[in-house]
């Protein structure tokens, strides 16, 4: 019955789309006091995660059951990264518009260490939420865990930076791929890339099994 299988298929895709959704409004709605985005985050990737493994249960009762349970680590490395983020740019902007009769030696030396300390913000970002929702770590070993993985899977933490990237400049160039995001939003971003955390995972997953055996 070939029409039995592609009715099949059409309603496996719509009903990953409403799951999506729903995990987008949610991630919305829990992000709006911006100090709670880190632990809305983890719950979105921990949700894909079994999206992905299918064991996701009921959408809206797993992301606030994860929310809850990895709030106060989620929340200590959002806190962490915004305040270093926001320190980054003060001392950008400090070098660039307020000191700028230093030296030429002194600029390019903090201007080198800013971006260091940016790119080392990237990867801890890129794989601290992800990491949270996967495995049970402290908060400082999380992070270097992160920066880790950025470095020794290069290849794979660019193609994590160029997919929201790509999926938000179809914004501009296509008026439908819009409108699906505008529904899917972060939610579609982080399914896509939560694809390659399972790749690049896997393996640490077994190496753990294997540790606690």
């Amino acid at each position: 019955m070939p029409f039995a299988k592609t009715d099949n298929w059409i309603f496996r895709i719509i009903n990953r789309m409403c799951d999506l959704a729903a995990l987008n409004l949610c991630w919305v709605i829990c992000s709006l006091p911006i100090i709670t985005m880190g632990a809305a985050t983890t719950a979105l990737f921990d949700m894909e995660m079994k999206l992905w493994n299918k064991t996701e249960g009921y959408i809206f009762k797993g992301f606030f059951l994860s929310f809850r349970e990895n709030f106060k680590k989620s929340t200590i490395i959002w806190l962490g990264l915004l305040f270093s983020a926001i320190v980054f740019a003060g001392d950008y902007y400090y070098w660039n518009y307020v000191n700028v009769e230093c030296s030429i030696v002194l600029y390019v030396l903090m201007m080198a260490l800013i971006l260091f300390l940016s790119i080392v913000w990237i990867c801890v970002i890129l794989y601290a939420f992800p990491l949270t929702a996967v495995f049970d770590s402290g908060i400082i070993k999380t992070c270097m865990n992160g920066f880790f993985l950025a470095i020794r899977h290069f290849p794979t933490t660019l193609l994590l930076i160029a997919i929201p990237i790509g999926c938000t400049a179809t914004i501009f160039l296509n008026k439908y791929a819009s409108f699906l995001l505008f529904f899917l939003g972060i939610s579609l971003i982080c399914y896509i890339n939560t694809f390659f955390y399972r790749l690049v995972f896997k393996k640490y997953i077994s190496e753990e099994s294997e540790t606690e055996d």
